[in-house]
């Protein structure tokens, strides 16, 4: 069984390794990368683009399975407003976005009346994520008359696509 988080070659590539190293690494993982029995992808998209460059899978396309990339319940408990000071201190956020305030007399924090949405994504830039589906989110939210929250977006991450995006 092999896991497609990623393809190996496209990784290489972000990071600048020689061109020949990636063109040995890319044939590796995919001719010996059809000989597995299943195969799990991160995403539909990434099924597809692998059923693609590897052809030997669409007769068995019943053997590539999508087991979406999620967050253990580690990752998705909700934070306390201590926390969330805490942790957009350490990264020098607080005063950037607005999103929590110390109160002099009690010295806690407290939201902002109009504080806005933070919204944190990481990507690895590359065609098999489709990014703009966020962007286009993004865009329409802003055209929509109803909404009045500012939205502050971090995006992490580094890939080929990078530049465009940014």
């Amino acid at each position: 069984m092999i896991d497609w988080h990623n393809y190996g070659f496209t990784i290489m590539a972000v990071n600048n390794v020689s061109r020949r190293l990636i063109s040995i690494a890319r044939w590796y993982e995919l001719t010996l990368g059809r000989y597995g029995d299943h195969h799990l992808t991160v995403s539909e998209a990434m099924r597809q683009d692998l059923m693609r460059i590897v052809p030997s899978l669409r007769a068995r396309a019943n053997h590539v399975y999508v087991l979406y990339d999620r967050a253990t319940n580690k990752f998705q408990a909700a934070l306390s407003i201590q926390e969330k000071f805490e942790l957009l201190s350490r990264v020098n956020l607080t005063k950037i976005i607005g999103y929590c305030e110390k109160n002099s007399e009690l010295a806690i924090p407290i939201y902002l009346k109009n504080r806005p949405v933070l919204m944190l994504s990481s990507t690895s830039y590359t065609p098999d994520e489709d990014f703009m589906v966020l962007v286009n989110a993004l865009d329409l939210y802003d055209k929509d008359p109803s909404t009045r929250q500012y939205i502050q977006v971090v995006v992490t991450g580094r890939g080929p696509l990078r530049e465009f995006y940014d």
